[in-house]
């Protein structure tokens, strides 16, 4: 089976990655949360769109992450939109040209294998929060529609993603599943989840071994993950959750090996393998709430926007898709991105990468100041913005009021922030990291530049310049129109 055997192939990127995302919730009551939910049917309307096809190439993350992305718009009343899958999946494995501004020597470098077919490289929500952040997507499917077959092109029209992108990203949010209440919550606020799991295949990589293809559900042990990580027996797959039913019989899981979990209740998904896979209903199937890989995992959400104006400024210097960070000393940290204004414009809001937990923050904005002190400036906010995060995530705050930029204008954006747990604080940085796709060769290299005097770490008493070392720069944006 083609499909299965290109889940294969990326067993590796989802083992390391996928199954470590990160989450950011909300205040979940969970007596209002109902034992059986489906976005298909709301009251009469529903909150997904039609089931795709990913055909025979590798890029089921791209798909799963366009279905939450649609499935978020519909929940916003823009209506059924078709987003390019394609889009998401070349630029994780190539780098625009030209870049956009503060990016320009950042890359990502694919090992040529599969005879070149990218699409079959792998990925994970990860690398779309980052391109998504990077201000690259997403566009349409009748603007960059995805290939049927065949290699994929070797190029694509690097301007599409400067003037044909229709939706931005708002939020990206990273839910645990082992927070079983915040992820429904989520997705009756949101839409569908972005997901991964894994799946045990046999000797012709096919599923059936704990794929009950009669009630079209998946179930895989703990053992039988443990089984399959040994033998390598094991391939990632992402797909988009669209409900959940608490009393769908554990009876009803099983496959050749027979598994049950140890109670009711399991997870609906949209599959991406169109609506005539022996594996699902019309395209969509169960995975019990107990599956040992997604019950352990994380999930995003992605909260869209349209794109109202091509020419808005993203300041940045983080364009790899990396997942590197630093682990605080302190219990309180302070990050720093200074920015040169480009034009006379309006400094409107400001982004991070959030990837510790129970977090709160406060952002305060710098004119002119001195090198090796971000904090050395006049201030331009009267007040700090301040808020806090449950949860992990990708967030853009919108200031109070707008500050008015000149041309030439240096400025920080210096934001501080504060845990009570014992846990240390990771910082996200952008830095040059090697993705292992064997244990033979390297499959993606992340490559990072930086410059002096653009990223700084407070982690004590004094500012330490983390661009200095020419590799590496803090994931902290300033938006501006």
């Amino acid at each position: 089976m083609k499909r299965i055997q290109q889940i294969n192939s990326i067993v590796i990127l989802f083992s390391v990655m996928f199954l470590t995302f990160f989450l950011l919730g909300t205040t979940v009551n969970a007596e209002t949360i109902p034992p059986r939910y489906d976005l298909r049917n709301i009251n009469g309307s529903s909150f997904v769109t039609p089931v795709k096809n990913q055909t025979d190439y590798g890029d089921c993350w791209a798909f799963s992450a366009a279905a939450a992305m649609e499935s978020n718009l519909l929940k916003q009343g823009y209506g059924v939109q078709d987003l390019s899958e394609f889009e998401l999946a070349y630029y994780a494995s190539h780098t625009a040209t030209p870049a956009r501004p503060g990016l320009e020597k950042d890359k990502t470098v694919l090992v040529d294998y599969y005879n070149g077919t990218y699409l079959d490289a792998g990925g994970l929500s990860h690398y779309v929060t980052q391109l998504m952040a990077n201000g690259y997507g997403v566009t349409t499917e009748d603007i960059l529609p995805h290939p049927v077959s065949g290699k994929p092109p070797r190029s694509i029209d690097n301007l599409i993603t400067y003037h044909d992108n229709k939706y931005t990203i708002s939020n990206i949010d990273w839910v645990s599943m082992k927070n079983r209440a915040a992820v429904k919550s989520h997705i009756m606020k949101y839409g569908a989840a972005d997901a991964g799991f894994e799946i045990y295949l046999d000797s012709q990589d096919n599923p059936d071994f704990y794929w009950n293809k009669e009630t079209n559900s998946y179930y895989l042990s703990n053992t039988g993950y443990n089984i399959a990580e040994r033998l390598g027996n094991v391939g990632g797959h992402a797909i988009a959750i669209v409900g959940w039913d608490d009393n769908y019989s554990r009876n009803l899981f099983g496959g050749k090996r027979n598994a049950k979990p140890s109670e009711d209740g399991a997870w609906l998904c949209k599959n991406s393998w169109g609506t005539g896979s022996e594996y699902c209903e019309d395209g969509y199937f169960w995975i019990s709430y107990e599956d040992a890989s997604l019950s352990t995992s994380s999930v995003a959400f992605y909260e869209m926007a349209p794109v109202r104006n091509q020419n808005n400024n993203i300041y940045q210097y983080d364009g790899s898709l990396s997942a590197t960070s630093l682990k605080a000393r302190h219990r309180k940290v302070s990050t720093a991105n200074i920015f040169t204004c480009k034009k006379a414009e309006l400094l409107n809001s400001v982004g991070f990468l959030q990837r510790s937990s129970n977090l709160s923050y406060t952002i305060q904005i710098y004119i002119h100041p001195k090198n090796n002190n971000p904090t050395s400036g006049k201030k331009m906010l009267v007040k700090a913005l301040s808020g806090s995060s449950m949860y992990e995530g990708y967030h853009i705050i919108p200031l109070p009021k707008s500050i008015s930029m000149k041309k030439g204008d240096r400025f920080a954006v210096v934001i501080t922030f504060r845990t009570k747990t014992k846990n240390k604080i990771k910082i996200p940085t952008d830095d040059n990291m090697s993705l292992p796709y064997d244990e033979s060769r390297d499959d993606t290299k992340y490559i990072s530049y930086s410059k002096k005097g653009q990223s700084y770490l407070k982690d004590g008493k004094k500012w330490k310049d983390l661009s200095k070392s020419g590799h590496t720069n803090l994931r902290i944006k300033a938006y501006a129109n």
